[in-house]
């Protein structure tokens, strides 16, 4: 069983840890309304397995989160490469790469240059895109 913690003061209460992977991310704290009150064994036993199966669940939840933000993420990358396998001209391709990131990374400016690796650097203004529509 984990340890509880038992805080002293105005009203006593059991501080239960909730742990993940050895990793305290929380507690439960349980207030009685008697000042009297014993906890039984029973009890905080139970007390016990509800904190590890509430870690569990956040783990879940966050796993959860997780792998959706990740399905996401693959179903973009997976449609903008199937618009950008349809044409082979230099122009399209741009114009489609910089407004499709443009649609989904709301609020910011999505920007393309084309560089060539053997040529000395150079400073020149990209391609631009507010939003959805390349300029």
């Amino acid at each position: 069983m984990k340890e509880i913690l038992v805080s002293s003061g105005e009203n006593d209460a059991l501080l239960i840890p909730v742990q993940l992977r050895g990793q305290i991310i929380g507690r439960l704290k349980l207030s009685a309304s008697d000042p009297y009150r014993q906890w039984t064994d029973d009890e905080l036993i139970m007390v016990s397995a509800t904190a590890e199966r509430v870690a569990l669940a956040l783990e879940g939840a966050r796993l959860l989160d997780e792998a959706q933000k990740r399905a996401t993420r693959e179903a973009f990358l997976s449609e903008v490469a199937t618009k950008l396998s349809t044409t082979f001209q230099l122009d399209s391709i741009l114009r489609d790469t910089v407004q499709e990131l443009g649609q989904t990374l709301k609020g910011s400016t999505v920007t393309f240059q084309l560089i060539n690796p053997s040529a000395p650097p150079a400073i020149a203004e990209p391609q631009k895109s507010n939003g959805a529509k390349p300029e």
